[in-house]
């Protein structure tokens, strides 16, 4: 099931930030050639990626492999 991202256009470029059960999950793309993404619990950073390419476009596989890397971290342990 996709996020519900809260997305925002900034001068500098564009972003993306998700918030459930105290994590915070957030994509950057500063108009550049590639985006990068993190999970935060508080001050600690759980997972975090950098996305280059135009193939797919950088920011969505970013979002992508951001909510791919919360499912990992949330999925429950057998």
């Amino acid at each position: 099931m996709p996020l519900k991202w809260k997305f925002k256009e900034h001068a500098w470029g564009e972003t993306a930030d998700y918030e459930a059960a105290g994590l915070k999950v957030r994509v950057v793309d500063a108009d550049g050639d590639w985006s990068r993404w993190s999970i935060t619990r508080g001050e600690e950073t759980l997972a975090e990626g950098k996305v280059e390419g135009h193939e797919p476009y950088h920011f969505d596989a970013a979002l992508a492999a951001a909510e791919n890397a919360l499912g990992a971290l949330t999925a429950p342990s057998l």
